[in-house]
């Protein structure tokens, strides 16, 4: 059995084998990623198309390793979105969770919009209107493999 310790960026193990009870392997230090996120004046990396609320994203089959479809969403500000997630990617668990920045210690919307979802299944999230910036989303079951950054524009 396996998870991971997003607060202490640990993989936990816990396994029989000839050398004896696993309890924990610490992965090496990763470099934090190299999109610019958090609230920000670059130029961000994807606009809204159009003023759709509503959104799109899907973990397409080998997502744990290859990551989402898509590693920009964007919406206007001052408008709540959706963001239509699909699990395309069985056995698997996957969500799509926001936070303020690339620390993913700051989740909005306080855990309402990381729901885990199925392979094969699909979610819906509701969102609140942000700030203009960039943010930063991932997934909680591969922090590391899936993640983009979320653009609020200025209308």
């Amino acid at each position: 059995m396996a998870w991971f310790d997003t607060t202490n960026t640990n993989l936990e193990v816990a396994s029989t084998s000839s050398g004896g009870l696993v309890l924990a392997f610490q992965l090496p230090t990763l470099a934090p990623p190299t999109a610019a996120v958090g609230p920000t004046s670059s130029t961000p990396p994807c606009q809204p198309s159009g003023s759709s609320t509503t959104l799109q994203i899907v973990a397409p089959a080998g997502a744990a390793a290859n990551g989402f479809d898509k590693s920009c969403l964007a919406v206007a500000s001052g408008k709540a979105f959706e963001v239509d997630f699909a699990n395309n990617d069985p056995p698997n668990i996957h969500n799509w969770a926001l936070f303020t920045d690339s620390s993913a210690t700051n989740q909005l919307g306080g855990g309402t919009i990381s729901q885990p979802v199925s392979g094969g299944q699909t979610q819906s999230y509701q969102v609140k209107a942000l700030q203009p910036g960039q943010y930063f989303f991932h997934c909680d079951f591969h922090p590391l493999t899936m993640t983009g950054t979320f653009v609020v524009a200025k209308p």
